[in-house]
């Protein structure tokens, strides 16, 4: 069995239009699509907890929980989640852990893993080095290694999944024409994670 934390990029560069037909902001979409993934996982019988993040600075690191490892999901109860701020995601990957640890502590013996849904763009207020932050992200990918959890991304159009390769490892990230391939992308890199 597994247990995955979806983490949401809510930041303000998910709040463009996305790729899907119809329009909207890329960060409904994904909303909608991570939703539909969760409730996937739970008639699997597999944990699941979604959680979004933007950031501004280091000291403000904003982490709104869309649905807790407990909860049933009802699509009509999510709050309706506005793309702000910058996209520090190593330490979002950090929070990520600690959620997913504090679980295993009380629901032992699931494979954990946790998926970034991005468009891909690190970037914050306060970082002017444009290798900081995927250095950080690839600690961050360390320590959840070194945790046994599982870290992988899917990248939504028009992002690229370039940098986050070179922070997570090759092959950690797939890149997602819509929102709408989210849920199949998901199950399959989940498959290739099930034991067995």
């Amino acid at each position: 069995p597994l247990a995955v934390l979806l983490l949401l990029d809510a930041s303000a560069s998910t709040a463009r239009p996305g790729a899907q037909a119809g329009g909207g902001p890329a960060l409904a979409q994904m909303q909608r699509s991570a939703v539909t993934a969760a409730l996937a996982l739970q008639r699997l019988g597999d944990r699941s907890a979604v959680w979004a993040f933007s950031s501004q600075g280091r000291h403000r690191v904003q982490m709104p929980c869309l649905k807790a490892w407990d909860d049933t999901l009802d699509g009509a109860c999510l709050p309706a989640l506005q793309g702000e701020g910058s996209t520090r995601m190593g330490a979002a990957l950090r929070h990520g852990l600690r959620l997913s640890a504090d679980d295993a502590r009380r629901h032992p013996g699931r494979q954990r893993v946790i998926v970034l849904l991005t468009d891909g763009e690190l970037h914050d207020v306060d970082v002017h080095d444009p290798a900081y932050l995927p250095a950080d992200l690839q600690r961050a990918g360390r320590e959840a290694a070194q945790r046994g959890v599982a870290v992988r991304s899917l990248v939504f159009s028009p992002g690229t999944a370039r940098v986050l390769d070179r922070a997570l490892g090759r092959g950690q990230s797939q890149c997602l024409d819509s929102a709408d391939d989210l849920p199949g992308a998901l199950l399959r890199v989940l498959s290739d994670l099930a034991p067995g």
